[in-house]
């Protein structure tokens, strides 16, 4: 497996909504992981990052020359036909599809770096009415947010068998994330801070080095 670390780092205020039978008076809560001792830190899971990923991935793949079915819901993506010869698309066939095609990548969790703990504040909100889409008087919903310049790190990591050009369909899918919105529409910045190296023995010197700007901070 080749493995990358990464960093995604907030720009604004930020949630990454989750549930839990705990009493907290909030109505979207931030993801947590809880310790031993009973105390807890907030968290972005895997599954979130790598469903945001593949978000990326599917705006973003047609443009550079790969194939893309243009879905990311579970239900639809490359539903299963039992035809002799059926191909999928680039995207699932890194990401995956249910029946029959497993993921090549694995994306842990992202926690707080150096697993510090990060302040959390309650927002609230005006919600919107569903039918005219205007603000709705009376309707509030409050949401767990967290600052911004907050820092995650966590790792993804990529089967052998994948080719170079689905390492370069991923790298360009990381790029892509800090142009779009995470979570509940928080911007994000994100790097490549181990595993870089890789790239020029799989992509070659000329196609990894235009991927040198993901070792960097894009927005400072």
């Amino acid at each position: 497996m080749r493995r990358f670390t990464i960093q995604l780092k907030t720009l604004g205020l930020a949630t990454v909504g989750w549930s839990h039978p705990g009493a907290v008076k909030a109505d979207i809560m931030f993801a947590r992981r809880y310790r031993y001792d009973g105390t807890y830190t907030v968290y972005i899971p895997g599954t979130s990052f790598k469903g945001a990923l593949r978000s990326s991935a599917s705006r973003i793949a047609e443009a550079y020359g790969f194939t893309s079915c243009g879905e990311t819901l579970v239900r639809h993506v490359h539903q299963t036909s039992g035809e002799v010869g059926f191909e999928t698309c680039a995207v699932c066939h890194l990401f995956g599809y249910p029946g029959r095609g497993p993921s090549k990548i694995l994306v842990d969790d992202l926690i707080p770096l150096e697993n510090r703990n990060v302040d959390i504040y309650k927002v609230t909100h005006v919600g919107l009415d569903d039918t005219t889409l205007t603000r709705a008087e009376h309707k509030l919903y409050t949401v767990e947010v967290i600052p911004p310049h907050t820092i995650f790190e966590g790792s993804i990591e990529v089967d052998d068998s994948v080719s170079g050009g689905g390492v370069k369909l991923l790298m360009i899918s990381l790029a892509e994330l800090r142009l779009g919105r995470f979570g509940k529409n928080a911007a994000v910045d994100l790097k490549v801070v181990e595993g870089f190296d890789q790239l020029v023995g799989i992509l070659g010197p000329e196609e990894a080095r235009r991927f040198e700007g993901l070792g960097e901070w894009l927005w400072g």
